[in-house]
């Protein structure tokens, strides 16, 4: 469907945003062979835990001196985020894989942030470079579920404060 639509806005002379944007979305829903299925009783349970991490992770980026750009998480057909501190650093999960929370930092100069030591440095836009960081909720390191709710934020502060200072040095020019 989203072929057929992208087809007919570049036919038109349509706004190539647009047709970017959905060749984007056909490419996304192709490469992980996603497909509408069936909702079944469980979808609340998922809707109300995914509502507590996004208030949890709003919560621990305030906590530590965070600035929360979004006034609330963009909500996205690939996952849910928000921005912090001016819109430097981008934080959220992807629905595929909701078990590992991301940080990610926009503008690094790449050398300095391939001398972190941990996190994966990517190609942002053409002479740009972001670095971003994973925490897995399911590891057995993290036992993420296991905590209490005061200990999930905590993890989660840690997970951002870490993350956010190790980067905050590679901010700045390529």
């Amino acid at each position: 469907m989203l072929d057929v639509e992208r087809k007919r806005v570049d036919k038109n002379g349509k706004s190539r945003v647009a047709a970017y944007r959905i060749k984007q979305s056909t490419g996304l829903v192709k490469a992980r062979a996603m497909s509408a299925t069936r909702v079944n009783r469980r979808l609340s349970d998922g809707i109300h835990s995914l509502g507590a991490l996004m208030l949890m992770l709003r919560e621990a980026a305030v906590n530590f001196g965070g600035k929360v750009t979004s006034a609330a998480p963009t909500m996205e057909d690939w996952g849910v985020s928000f921005s912090i501190g001016n819109a430097l650093y981008w934080t959220g999960l992807s629905y595929s894989q909701s078990e590992i929370l991301l940080l990610k930092v926009l503008g690094v100069n790449r050398n300095r942030a391939q001398e972190i030591g941990f996190g994966s440095v990517q190609a942002w836009i053409p002479n740009n470079y972001s670095w971003w960081n994973r925490l897995d909720l399911e590891s057995e390191r993290v036992r993420f579920f296991a905590k209490t709710k005061s200990n999930q934020i905590e993890c989660i502060e840690r997970f951002l404060r870490e993350s956010i200072q190790a980067s905050t040095p590679t901010l700045g020019e390529v």
